[in-house]
């Protein structure tokens, strides 16, 4: 909202997740701004809560679909809430560094906990019959949501440490 009136301004209510120019100098109060002076990630913040929200989904979708045979088709969603969780403390500006390290770590978790199942995937694209394929499906999808999150999340932390030391504190 750069270039804007400051009556203006006080009217237009901040989008999700946004901190106002105040606390990030003379930037936009959009997320994602670019500004030197900001150390709030907002976007992997919220990405979190999309993740978690996600595999909440994931894993509630695995349970019906199965026929609610297995507790374990629920694994995602304990996952997702956990990384929900941790997203809505990270909002907290004291709490954000621990909040999104933990929640990097549980992405990671996740991650390594289903990565193998990437490996059957084609062999199930191509039609060819495996023991459990709602199971591979499943642990597919939540390898590439809780890999991306933690791409995301190194790349945040890499962010705000350059701005750190180019900001000097």
């Amino acid at each position: 909202m750069a270039g804007v009136s400051p009556s203006v301004r006080a009217r237009v209510p901040p989008l999700c997740g946004s901190v106002p120019d105040k606390d990030r100098g003379q930037g936009s109060g959009l997320i994602g701004a670019s500004s030197s002076s900001t150390r709030y990630n907002a976007p992997v913040v919220v990405t979190g809560r999309i993740v978690g929200v996600l595999l909440v989904l994931l894993g509630l979708i695995g349970y019906v679909a199965t026929g609610r045979q297995s507790v374990t088709a629920l694994i995602p969603a304990a996952f997702g809430a956990l990384l929900w969780v941790l997203a809505l403390l990270a909002r907290n500006e004291r709490r954000r560094p621990h909040a999104m390290h933990a929640a990097a770590l549980v992405g990671l978790l996740g991650f390594l906990a289903t990565v193998r199942a990437l490996f059957s995937l084609p062999a199930l694209l191509q039609g060819e019959a495996l023991a459990r394929p709602a199971a591979v499906m499943s642990q597919s999808v939540m390898a590439l949501l809780t890999g991306v999150f933690v791409a995301l999340c190194v790349r945040s932390f890499i962010d705000a440490r350059r701005r750190r030391q180019s900001s000097g504190t």
